[in-house]
């Protein structure tokens, strides 16, 4: 287990990230007795993959597995790099979600030159398709909204298997892939090209979310038999939106789920702390920092105002709503240490519910924190607008009605499902 995740002064990203403290709850001062340095600012869109490549290489993104006995250390690590930069903890999350999947799978542990993604759950697999030939596996046609695709080295991909012809019981079901995407086979479509990746937004610029093609590129199958012989297993995963991809049944493929709603959890606190900060009471009783002030962390207050009686209840419901999220996390992860090969069936219902109630949560936040400053500091701030700008699109990205859509699935499927 590692003890800390300090990032280095050169990338300028000046936070310290301690996995051995509590899941934070923004009120307490930044950078004094846990450690912490102040949160400053985001890295510059075109510093984020410098940023990620140095984190892989330093190993501190060796998190702990999850349902390993310290699944909340991990998601406390994603959840502390999301408060600095939503978009670097994006990579990070699919990086060491891609990790922890291999790992359970029998395969390598990826090595610190590897940058790896996961494109397979939050956006379809487009046409997407793994042949079985003589030479092995591969996977041809093209897959949009690829975060990372500039940066990667290596990506676990869904794609649709074909076996031209061949006796194979996965024909037509949907398998896990590993892909190197150095190959000469893999190409990154001009952003725009096809009139799917060309964004307006300056939102998750630096995650270079770009749509990729795939003309033949060699593939290995994750997992036994690459996880596509079946639709349902024994894991009580039943319902779900793509029956034939089974590898969703695999207890680790839900464990690594919540890994995203950590990160949403952070990238609230992250926007939360710029209220809190505007709203801190300073020695002499006087509410809210105004234009020009300094806060505890030497950082200069922008709101321009002070925080009155409805920023107030906007600032304590944001504190109450933090709360409930953190608590989430925290019986998710125990539950999940309690249950690694979920016997119990619960895997998948658990993470539909923390994704469901983080997201509510996080959105909550977004609404609330821009009620109560108003918009000076989405003007003014360029680290506060990021990261409002950053969560707001992570948080679309995922499609979190359909994961309502299958959580009623699963409850209706319950034999008990009443059990509240």
């Amino acid at each position: 287990m590692i003890t800390s995740l300090p990032i280095a002064a050169s990338l300028d990203i000046p936070l310290a990230m301690p996995v051995d403290v509590p899941l934070d709850v923004p009120g307490r001062p930044i950078g004094t007795a846990t450690g912490r340095t102040p949160m400053g600012r985001p890295c510059p869109p075109a510093r984020v993959g410098g940023a990620f490549t140095a984190l892989i290489a330093s190993g501190r993104l060796d998190l702990p597995l999850p349902a390993a006995g310290a699944t909340a250390a991990r998601w406390r690590a994603l959840a502390d790099l999301a408060a600095f930069d939503v978009t670097l903890a994006r990579l990070a999350q699919a990086h060491t979600s891609a990790a922890a999947i291999l790992i359970d799978s029998a395969g390598p542990a990826p090595e610190h030159d590897q940058r790896w993604g996961l494109w397979a759950t939050e956006e379809p697999i487009g046409s997407l398709v793994a042949r079985r030939g003589r030479g092995g596996w591969t996977v041809h046609g093209v897959r949009s909204s690829c975060p990372g695709a500039r940066v990667l080295t290596h990506a676990l991909v869904a794609a649709r298997v074909i076996t031209d012809g061949g006796e194979d019981t996965r024909e037509g079901t949907i398998g896990l892939f590993a892909v190197r995407l150095n190959e000469r086979n893999v190409a990154v479509a001009t952003a725009g090209s096809d009139g799917s990746d060309g964004s307006a937004s300056q939102a998750m610029t630096g995650a270079d979310t770009a749509t990729v093609l795939f003309d033949g590129a060699p593939a290995i199958p994750v997992g036994e038999s690459g996880w596509s012989t079946g639709s349902t297993g024994s894991t009580g995963s039943t319902g779900g939106s793509d029956p034939d991809a089974a590898y969703l049944d695999q207890p680790i493929f839900w464990h690594t789920k919540v890994d995203i709603a950590a990160c949403w959890f952070g990238g609230a606190t992250g926007v939360a702390r710029t209220l809190f900060a505007a709203g801190h009471t300073d020695h002499e009783g006087e509410a809210g920092h105004l234009a020009g002030r300094t806060d505890r962390t030497g950082r200069t207050g922008r709101t321009g105002r002070r925080l009155d009686i409805h920023a107030l209840e906007h600032l304590g419901r944001v504190d109450a709503v933090l709360m409930a999220m953190r608590c989430v996390l925290e019986t998710a992860a125990r539950d999940m240490d309690a249950d690694p090969d979920d016997v119990g069936g619960s895997a998948r219902r658990r993470a539909l519910r923390v994704r469901a109630n983080i997201e509510a949560g996080a959105t909550e936040v977004l609404d609330r924190v821009g009620r109560a400053l108003g918009p000076g500091p989405l003007c003014a701030d360029r680290g506060y607008a990021r990261r409002v700008a950053d969560l707001s699109a992570y948080l679309r990205q995922n499609r979190v009605e359909r994961d309502l859509t299958d959580l009623a699935a699963v409850v209706l499927a319950d034999l008990d499902p009443l059990w509240w």
